[in-house]
């Protein structure tokens, strides 16, 4: 009979620690909720703000092309002419004459006559 009240109190200590445990598991569910929804409404916020920030910079940016035309133009001239530039540069091939130096010329001389064998 004392094995059956320690097992019945076992038993009862089990059932008792399974529903601290759900209780433990439905409030930190609950908490991360909480965090989740405070979480999106700081993003939702951040983006209204980046989005009205974007639209007033846009419309300081026209204003300004309307009241300096010619500075604008000039400026995106010159812009695209320095990236043309800069892609014409990057897909040129360097001619013979600039990849061969005149200071180089043993060393390129000893290398080509590394590679030749004669028997």
């Amino acid at each position: 009979m004392n094995n059956d009240i320690n097992i019945d109190s076992l038993t009862q200590e089990s059932v008792d620690a399974a529903d601290k445990a759900k209780g433990y598991a439905k409030r930190a569910v609950e908490a991360t909720k909480e965090v989740a929804h405070r979480a999106t409404d700081k993003a939702k916020e951040v983006c209204q703000s980046a989005s009205q920030q974007a639209t007033k910079t846009l419309e300081t940016s026209k204003k300004y092309a309307r009241q300096n035309p010619a500075k604008v133009s000039l400026g995106a001239f010159a812009l695209g002419v320095a990236v043309g530039y800069l892609i014409v540069k990057a897909n040129q091939k360097q001619s013979f004459s600039s990849r061969l130096r005149i200071d180089d010329l043993p060393d390129q001389f000893n290398r080509a006559c590394n590679k030749i064998k004669f028997w």
